[in-house]
């Protein structure tokens, strides 16, 4: 068995993913963001990590928490599958919660987190925001 397929790496991953994203939300809070929604999911398709508003503009915001660069930088996972799937996620979110009308604009995210693991448990060491990502 790989030491990613291991269960517990599973589980450690994911708690550094949340530390991430709770970390993105309570920094985009400080800087006047509007928090409008946290893992947007619609079926299959996938989710959107944090939807935001600020001066009438809706930001779909991905995190990517990395702990080492052995995978290259964080913003470097966030690739043209993932890019089809969060613009779908965005135009079925902007459809269902506004009108046409309302003709808002939005922007992409990627919010880069790089954390270190201390005692066990993921610390946040830096945040980085990529604003019109894609």
């Amino acid at each position: 068995m790989r030491a990613y397929e291991h269960p517990s790496y599973q589980t450690d991953r994911a708690k550094t993913g949340r530390v991430g994203e709770e970390a993105v939300a309570a920094h985009l809070g400080r800087c006047g963001y509007n928090i409008l929604h946290r893992n947007f999911r619609i079926g299959r398709l996938g989710e959107i990590d944090i939807i935001a508003e600020k001066n009438g503009v809706i930001f779909f915001v991905e995190v990517k928490t990395r702990t080492g660069l052995s995978f290259g930088l964080p913003a470097e996972a966030v690739n043209k599958k993932k890019i089809e799937k969060i613009r779908k996620l965005a135009s079925a979110f902007m459809a269902n919660r506004y009108k046409e009308s309302d003709d808002r604009a939005v922007e992409f995210i990627v919010a880069e987190v790089t954390a270190a693991i201390e005692k066990g448990e993921p610390t946040v060491r830096d945040i980085k925001i990529i604003r019109e990502a894609f």
